[in-house]
This record gives structure tokens, sequence and C-alpha cells, in this order.
């Protein structure tokens, strides 16, 4: 009887054993899957963060375009007015002759194209810096060669 005890208490002690390692396999197993559900949360979570990123870099994009066609629009029709609230735009001959008579009252050493076409802008009310290639060429008589405020960047010698 003793014998049978022994077999039974190891019997048991085996079975006790064996649903041990079953629970803990498991548990490593409901482990594993917790973290490959997490693994998966954090990856769907970064792919959000970025299509909202791609999404407000888009939105930026659109935004900047849309703010530049205004720009545009305004400036073409800036132009088509003349740019000077309505009023008309000199002509080439009129811009030499107020030229010729600013030249008269300021030193042509020290003036520069911008500040005459700030006169001239002045006097004919109207503005005049989408023609300030032609204010420099209405100079050029008037400068004996000699290149004025060459730091503009157009380089053209007056």
């Amino acid at each position: 009887m003793a014998e049978f005890k022994r077999r039974e208490e190891a019997e048991k002690r085996k079975r006790m054993e064996e649903e041990a390692e079953r629970e803990r396999v498991a548990a490593k197993a409901a482990r594993e899957a917790e973290k490959r559900k997490r693994k998966a949360a954090e990856l769907e979570a970064k792919e959000a963060r970025k299509a909202a990123r791609a999404e407000k870099a888009k939105q930026r994009r659109e935004e900047k375009a849309r703010k530049h066609a205004l720009k545009v629009q305004r400036e073409k029709e800036a132009s088509a007015k003349g740019s000077g609230g309505g009023k008309k735009q000199p002509t080439k001959s009129q811009l030499r002759a107020q030229i010729r008579k600013l030249l008269k009252e300021v030193d042509i050493k020290k003036v520069t194209p911008k500040a005459l076409r700030k006169m001239l802008e002045a006097h004919f009310e109207c503005k005049l810096k989408p023609r300030k290639d032609e204010v420099k060429e209405c100079l050029m008589p008037y400068s004996g060669g000699r290149r004025i405020l060459g730091r503009i960047g157009i380089g053209l010698r007056l």
C-alpha cells in the first residue's frame, strides 16, 4: 500500500508539474500575443502620424500655391491698371524729359536710379518699379558710361 501511495503521489506531482508547465507556456504565449498587439498598435499609430504629417504638408503646399496665385493675380491687376491707382503711365519721352529736369536739380554723381525713380513716381503719381530698367536706360546718356549702382545686379552701364 505504501508503494501505491508513493506512485500516486509521484503521478500527482507529475500532473501538477505538467499543468504548471502548460500554464507557463500559455502565459508566455499570452505575453507574446500582447507584445505583437502592442507592436501592431504602435506601427498603426506611427503610420497615422506619418499620414497626418503628409496631409499637413499637402495643405501647406496648397495654401502656399493659393497665396502665390493671389499674389500673381494682384500683380496682373495692378499692372493692368498701370500700378498707379488708375493713372496712366508716362511715355518714354515723358520719362526722358522729366529725368532731364530732375538731373538739373540733383548731383548725378550722388543720385541713384532708385532715388530718381522715386522722384519720377512722385511726379507722375504712379508706380514705376516694373519699368526700372527703362528708367536706367533713360539715364545712360547722362552718366558718361559710368556704372551707377552696380550692386543692383542688372549691371547696366550708365
